[in-house]
């Protein structure tokens, strides 16, 4: 994965960052999409200055509500294959994601026995060898064949 960011003050009073990144490791050119469709920028501006908010007017507020969903949920999609590859390939104990999370042990335990079995349902499941796509009776076989000795 070739990702670099810099960042210079070039111009007195900006700052610029830079994201250059291989073509490779945006197929599906996401990340121009973000960029092309103003979401970065959306998102940019609402965590830099949230404050500011308040002065947009009414469908300004909407589109930033729909760039910030869209930018949720592949967050929320990046954080579910991370608990799974770092639980089931990368074979990290509960207590260690939990605390890395600072989330409680028993909440992160049910949370990726519950991805486990809604990525099952759509034939995806992860073991020490990686990520997997298959049917949906295949991911379950491995799932149940991995947690058997996974003290679930």
């Amino acid at each position: 994965m070739e990702i670099n960011t810099t960042y210079s003050r070039d111009v007195p009073g900006a700052k610029t960052i830079t994201i250059h990144l291989d073509e490779r490791d945006d197929p599906i050119n996401l990340m121009e999409g973000l960029v092309m469709r103003g979401r970065l920028e959306s998102w940019l501006r609402t965590i830099l200055r949230p404050g500011e908010h308040g002065a947009q007017s009414g469908p300004d507020t909407l589109a930033t509500l729909t760039d910030l969903e869209y930018l949720g949920n592949l967050t929320d999609r990046a954080m579910e294959e991370a608990l799974l590859r770092a639980r089931d390939q990368y074979g990290w104990g509960w207590g260690t994601i939990a605390a890395r999370l600072d989330a409680p042990r028993s909440t992160v335990k049910d949370k990726i026995i519950r991805l486990r079995q809604e990525y099952a349902r759509a034939g995806i499941w992860y073991d020490p060898a990686g990520g997997h796509t298959g049917t949906p009776a295949e991911a379950e076989a491995a799932i149940q064949a991995m947690t058997a000795s996974d003290g679930e």
